[in-house]
């Protein structure tokens, strides 16, 4: 494999990194770590505390639940602070906000899963998740990578190319991706060689960026990190793997490299004559309540559901849909939401649409004659599936 250019003027750290061989710390050596040994079921704990956001929590949770292999938990940084992780398999940070997982972990619940990942846990980072593994002040620091300054993007699709040895490990075929990126750190050299031991399985092969900088450029550098720390497993990428039907497979991958599961998720298929329902996403809190809502609505099976954000909607993608489903949001949440959507909403209660929401946040919806407040996961399914209001 040629070494990129980014990596030729890179210290020897990142250059081991990009072409495929170990890189690690002074206090870790520098063997490869051998493959997981394949078990029969991982029992996975999904981090749904502040800090998560967006799609990538809901879609994470739904290609969980439905492999047979997997068993799914939801946890919250103060669970974690407790010893919530005893007895888990893996750990798993979606997109968000680092910083603000860091402050509902505090530094406890970042030594606890420290102390998990070291006595042989694993842990799978997604973008923000990504950044939180990082060995950067007030993050997890379970790889020996900062972040690069001015890099970071706007969301795109982008081109990553998994490389053959991250085929071999996420047990997929190599070569050329288009992924979903949204904003996710850029590895590099941090200023102290860093605990655990990392290495690259996939390059960005385009770029995006706010600051429309040469340094802001991240073409060849890693787009998936795999490593290792103490006796657990480490993997990180910076897009959204869990995004795309087509990157589905490495989402998986993932799960596989650091666990030794094959977890063979199989989603819904849409039923005929089902509801067709679109779950918002967007100003959702993706906490437990949320989450299980979203979970019992896909496992009914006279509905079929599909996620909603901003961006679907300004794809056209309420036209598609019979009920719009509105979970729990703040009040301020639910206003902004509203209003950035008031014309594809009013549109959507024109032509019939129906919304199904919580009384916060139908509060602010034009057009209430075709909405229903909900106050259990029981009515929101029973209102989903009416078709007679």
């Amino acid at each position: 494999m040629k070494i990129p250019r980014f990596a030729v003027t890179a210290v020897p750290l990142v250059v081991l990194a990009l072409t495929g061989f170990s890189c690690a710390s002074a206090q870790q050596g520098a063997a490869v770590p051998a493959p997981p040994a394949k078990t029969a079921q991982a029992k996975v704990a999904l981090y749904v505390d502040d800090g998560s956001g967006g799609m990538g929590v809901f879609h994470w949770a739904r290609l969980i639940a439905h492999s047979p292999k997997l068993e799914l938990s939801l946890i919250t940084g103060k669970e974690i602070r407790e010893g919530g992780l005893e007895g888990k398999n893996l750990v798993v940070f979606p997109g968000g906000y680092s910083p603000r997982q860091y402050r509902s972990l505090k530094e406890e619940g970042a030594a606890a899963v420290r102390k998990f990942v070291a006595a042989g846990g694993s842990y799978l980072g997604i973008c923000a998740g990504f950044a939180s593994a990082l060995n950067c002040k007030e993050r997890i620091r379970l790889l020996p990578f900062g972040r690069k300054p001015q890099s970071g993007g706007k969301l795109a699709k982008l081109l990553v190319a998994i490389t053959e040895r991250g085929g071999k490990v996420l047990d997929i075929k190599p070569g050329k991706y288009l992924v979903r990126y949204n904003g996710g750190p850029i590895a590099c050299p941090g200023e102290k060689p860093g605990e655990g031991w990392g290495e690259g399985l996939a390059l960005f092969k385009n770029t995006v960026s706010y600051h429309n900088k040469p340094e802001g450029n991240f073409f060849d550098t890693p787009a998936i990190i795999h490593g290792q720390f103490g006796k657990g497993k480490v993997i990180a990428t910076s897009f959204h793997p869990e995004s795309y039907q087509s990157t589905h497979p490495i989402a998986l991958g993932c799960i596989y490299a650091v666990t030794g599961v094959k977890p063979e998720t199989r989603l819904p298929a849409e039923a005929p004559f089902s509801v067709k329902a679109g779950f918002c996403t967007s100003y959702v809190r993706p906490d437990r309540a949320n989450v299980d809502l979203m979970l019992a609505l896909d496992r009914h099976p006279g509905i079929t559901m599909k996620f909603i954000d901003g961006h679907e909607i300004d794809m056209g993608n309420l036209d598609v849909i019979d009920v719009l489903v509105l979970p729990e949001m703040g009040e301020s949440s639910c206003r902004k939401f509203c209003e950035s959507q008031k014309g594809p909403l009013q549109r959507f209660l024109a032509r019939g649409g129906r919304v199904v929401g919580s009384e916060t946040a139908l509060r602010f919806l034009p057009g209430k004659a075709r909405s229903k407040a909900a106050k259990t996961q029981a009515d929101f399914i029973k209102y989903t599936l009416s078709r007679d209001w």
